[in-house]
């Protein structure tokens, strides 16, 4: 009889969200609100954070979010069209891989033309900070992977020295991919890699190369394209970091007085 009650009480609860939404929403409203969702399934990479921003855009469903069974059933269904429908997904991994291989090649080459020029200082310092990057990136790959079996940890040391470790972090991040033997979520490990990047090799690589360009007698267009490459992978980074900590529901939930700076509609985001 009490799950009948029950039973009976949602199907009320649900009639009533129902026919409030309906009372308040048009053919056109309607479309809009479904458009805006498929809008931040392409503009980001968490399931859970599109329905979040979602709902926030749209107050006029607001009604169904207190349903029981609603918020798991749209997080699903953001799933599965991330997987299906994975232009933005496409777009960031494609961008990120692109601008970290292309960070790498450019210091490579520019090291080579430092000792060509017979500036070894920095050609060691720049080469120094692309080898510490590595180094942290492979400390980090044992540190969270040690539980796992050696083949899978040695699959993650050859991401790392291809350079598409961060689109591979990002891939897995989209797809909410969950590995209880990992020691932090996909979102964590991302964040850490980039951040060292970051630390380490992008942001005092950039300083060092503007430093010795302006004090180069010869100036080379290469140079200003490396400087560039560097600042962009070093701002794109840097914006994804900020957007996916921030976005994260489970951040919002355990540290709600730091993260929600970003608003809840389409445009603003």
């Amino acid at each position: 009889m009490e799950e009948d009650g029950g039973g009976m009480v949602l199907g009320r609860t649900t009639r009533m969200s129902v026919s409030h939404i309906k009372a308040g929403m048009n053919v056109a409203e309607a479309t809009r609100v479904g458009r805006t969702f498929a809008m931040f399934i392409v503009t980001n990479t968490q399931p859970s954070a599109a329905v979040d921003a979602w709902r926030l855009d749209n107050k006029s469903i607001l009604p169904l979010f207190e349903l029981p069974f609603f918020r798991p059933m749209m997080d699903t269904i953001a799933c599965e069209l991330l997987k299906t429908s994975n232009f933005g997904l496409r777009l960031r991994v494609g961008a990120g891989a692109l601008l970290s291989i292309g960070d790498m090649i450019s210091d490579i080459i520019v090291i080579r033309s430092y000792f060509a020029a017979g500036n070894t200082a920095a050609a060691n310092a720049l080469l120094s900070m692309l080898i510490t990057t590595q180094v942290y990136n492979l400390i980090l790959v044992f540190g969270i992977n040690f539980k796992k079996p050696k083949k899978v940890v040695m699959g993650e040391v050859l991401w790392v020295f291809s350079g598409l470790k961060p689109a591979v972090d990002a891939y897995r991040v989209a797809m909410g991919v969950a590995d209880d033997k990992s020691s932090v979520n996909p979102l964590v490990e991302m964040s850490m890699g980039k951040c060292g990047e970051l630390a380490i090799e992008s942001i005092p690589g950039s300083l060092l190369q503007v430093y010795t360009y302006i004090n180069s007698p010869t100036k080379s267009t290469f140079h200003l394209i490396s400087i560039a490459i560097s600042t962009l992978t070093t701002g794109f980074a840097s914006a994804l970091i900020s957007f996916d900590m921030e976005t994260s529901v489970a951040n919002r939930k355990e540290v709600p007085l730091f993260y929600g700076y970003c608003k809840g509609s389409n445009f603003e985001r």
